[in-house]
């Protein structure tokens, strides 16, 4: 018996090397260096599907699949906007991604023409504060990041590793005590 505590100590603390415990599960974030290349889509934002069913299917999957809605309101007219979505196909971070977010990219534009029933179904009455805006959601709606959606405007200052850890912290965050309610179908919350 005495053998069992340094070895549950030993995989306590490789656990904690990998990654941080949640209570449920370990959050690994993966290590991004800052040399890393990746591609910049030029049309990342206007070949997605129709807005307002590509939400209802996100929050469909996440759901079933334990997960969270990341939206992402952006344009391909944007720098920002196309940096950050190329940031989310370095394999390391898509596999991340993929793991604990259904993605969502909502082509938006500065007149708030585009799309404007799904930016104000994120409650975005008065438009967006920035480009991109990546708000991240509870499979039932509720917004966990509502003070830092329009963050990434500056995605071409940032580095990967940056996103990598923000989306980490906000897997298993709590949505705050104000947090926005998004309609999980178009139909209705």
């Amino acid at each position: 018996m005495r053998l069992a505590v340094p070895a549950l100590l030993a995989l306590t603390l490789t656990l904690a090397a990998c990654g941080r415990d949640t209570g449920d599960r370990v959050i690994e974030t993966p290590a991004i260096p800052d040399e890393i290349a990746f591609e910049i889509p030029d049309n990342a934002y206007a070949a997605t599907p129709p807005a307002m069913a590509a939400l209802d299917a996100a929050f469909a999957e996440a759901a079933r699949g334990n997960k969270r809605v990341l939206a992402v309101f952006g344009g391909d007219w944007c720098p920002d906007c196309r940096i950050f979505a190329g940031m989310l196909t370095i394999p390391a971070m898509a596999g991340f991604v993929d793991a604990h977010f259904v993605t969502v990219r909502i082509e938006a534009e500065r007149t708030g023409e585009i799309n404007a029933d799904a930016i104000a179904r994120f409650g975005f009455d008065e438009g967006l504060a920035g480009y991109p805006t990546v708000v991240v959601v509870t499979a039932g709606g509720e917004v966990v990041n509502s003070a830092s959606a329009a963050e990434w405007r500056t995605a071409r200052s940032r580095r990967p590793q940056e996103v990598a850890d923000w989306l980490s912290a906000l897997i298993t965050a709590p949505a705050p005590a104000d947090a926005g309610q998004v309609a999980t179908s178009s139909g209705g919350a």
